[in-house]
């Protein structure tokens, strides 16, 4: 059964799938363990493909600073699984100067959706402040200190879960694995047949 949960994706192979493979593979040493490590991996990766693209249609982050906030874990001859993580901490939220914070005379605006307006957040300062790392902050009273911040916009995590990605992600990555896998049986078989 595959899962999603605490900034980890886990897609499995369904046991009929499965089964048959085995069946295909049963004159081959080792060829099912192979077959399973290799459809896992790229499962993985087009996963992973896949979580970048659905994020990157909702919130203005580029494809390179997603994709480096998406871990892979490989499976192995050991452990044939492989695991999609993204961090589920508060603290990997990404800071509002990146969304474009602007400073405006009522406070900062920043802009967080892809086709959406901009946010205005009043009383916040910061972004043409070169010594604050032109992050975001506010203060929590009415006096100059102390200040709340820097201010955050979402994690990536929280933009997968919260736009309800995960269940089309899954659907997709349970194709992907038996596709995958099929392909590597194929492959095998060809491959002990002298055909590639």
């Amino acid at each position: 059964m595959s899962r999603v949960g605490g900034g980890l994706v886990s897609i499995s192979i369904d046991a009929g799938k499965l089964a048959r493979a085995e069946r295909k593979l049963r004159d081959i040493k080792g060829g099912i363990d192979k077959a399973i490590v290799r459809a896992v991996n790229e499962t993985a990766k087009e996963v992973k493909t896949e979580m970048s693209s659905r994020i990157r249609d909702e919130v203005n982050i580029k494809k390179r600073d997603i994709d480096k906030k998406i871990v892979i874990y490989k499976g192995s001859s050991k452990f044939q699984a492989a695991k999609i993580r993204m961090s589920a901490s508060r603290k990997h939220r990404i800071g509002l100067k990146y969304f474009g914070a602007r400073q405006s005379a009522k406070g900062v605006t920043y802009a967080i959706r892809k086709g959406g307006g901009r946010t205005l957040i009043e009383g916040a300062f910061g972004p043409k402040i070169p010594r604050l790392g032109r992050q975001v902050f506010k203060r929590v009273g009415k006096q100059r200190l102390p200040l709340k911040g820097p201010l955050k916009g979402p994690s990536p995590w929280a933009v997968f879960v919260m736009s309800g990605m995960q269940d089309g992600v899954i659907a997709d990555g349970e194709e992907r694995m038996a596709k995958n896998l099929n392909q590597a049986v194929e492959f095998l078989i060809l491959k002990q047949k002298g055909k590639i």
